[in-house]
C-alpha cells in the first residue's frame, strides 16, 4: 500500500519539525514556492525551536546571546535550513537563514535588559543588516527573557516601538499579534532603502529559571 500525503501528515502529527521539513520539500519539489512560503516556514521553525528552549531554562540560563542563538542555528539546520550564526550581511548579523541566493531571513538577538537594548537590536536589524529588497524583507528579533514578566514587557515594547521614530526609517510602525510563541508580535514599517514593507517578528523566548525552592 502506498502512503499518501495525508498518511504522512498523520504519521508525523506529533512532530512539528518533521512537518516543517515536509512542507518545504513539497514546495521545492513542486517548484512554485515564494519568499512568503520560505519566511513563513522559517518563522514556524524558529517558533518551534523557541518552545524547545523554554522547556529547559536551567541548562540554558547561563548562556550569552551567541550561545542561545546557536541553539536556534542548530535546530534550524536539523530541519534542513541553511542557517548561520554571526554571518556577515551588512555587518555581523546574529542569525542568517538562506535559500541559495534567492531568499534570506535575518534575525538579531537580545537578552532583555531594558527597552533601549531592544531598540538597539531593532535598529541594527532594520537599518544595518536588512536590505528590505524583495526576497529579503522579513526577519526577526529574538528576545531572550532570563527574568521578568515576558507578556507584560512585550506589550510595553510593542507600544514603545509604535511610538518611536528613527532617523532612517522614520515613523509609521504598525504591530499585530503573531503567536506562537505567546506574547510575540509582528511589526511592519517601510524600509528606508527599498521603500517596501519590512516585516519583523518579535519572538518572546522565555528561559526564566527562578525557582523558590
Amino acid at each position: 500500500m502506498e502512503m499518501t500525503e495525508a498518511d504522512l501528515r498523520r504519521l508525523h502529527d506529533a512532530h512539528p519539525q518533521v512537518l516543517i521539513m515536509f512542507d518545504w520539500d513539497r514546495l521545492i519539489f513542486a517548484g512554485n514556492h515564494t519568499y512568503a512560503d520560505f519566511a513563513d516556514l522559517v518563522e514556524r521553525a524558529v517558533s518551534w525551536s523557541a518552545a524547545q528552549l523554554s522547556e529547559n531554562p536551567k541548562e540554558l540560563a547561563s548562556l550569552d546571546e551567541n550561545g542561545l542563538t546557536y541553539q536556534f542555528v542548530r535546530s534550524l539546520r536539523n530541519m534542513a535550513f541553511d542557517a548561520s550564526l554571526d554571518a556577515t550581511v551588512g555587518g555581523h548579523c546574529d542569525l542568517v537563514v538562506k535559500y541559495g541566493d534567492r531568499y534570506m531571513w535575518l534575525a538579531e538577538a537580545k537578552i532583555y535588559t531594558g527597552y533601549k537594548w531592544l531598540a538597539k537590536g531593532y535598529l541594527q536589524l532594520t537599518t544595518r543588516y536588512s536590505t528590505g529588497e524583495e526576497g529579503q524583507d522579513r526577519g526577526g528579533l529574538l528576545i531572550y527573557f532570563k527574568k521578568g514578566n515576558a507578556p507584560l514587557i512585550m506589550r510595553e515594547w510593542s507600544r514603545q516601538l509604535v511610538a518611536r521614530k528613527s532617523r532612517r526609517n522614520g515613523a509609521g510602525i504598525r504591530v499585530a499579534p503573531s503567536a506562537p510563541p505567546a506574547a510575540s508580535f509582528m511589526s511592519i514599517q517601510e524600509h528606508y532603502r527599498s521603500g517596501r514593507e519590512d516585516r519583523v517578528k518579535h519572538f518572546a523566548v522565555s528561559i526564566v529559571w527562578e525557582p523558590e525552592v
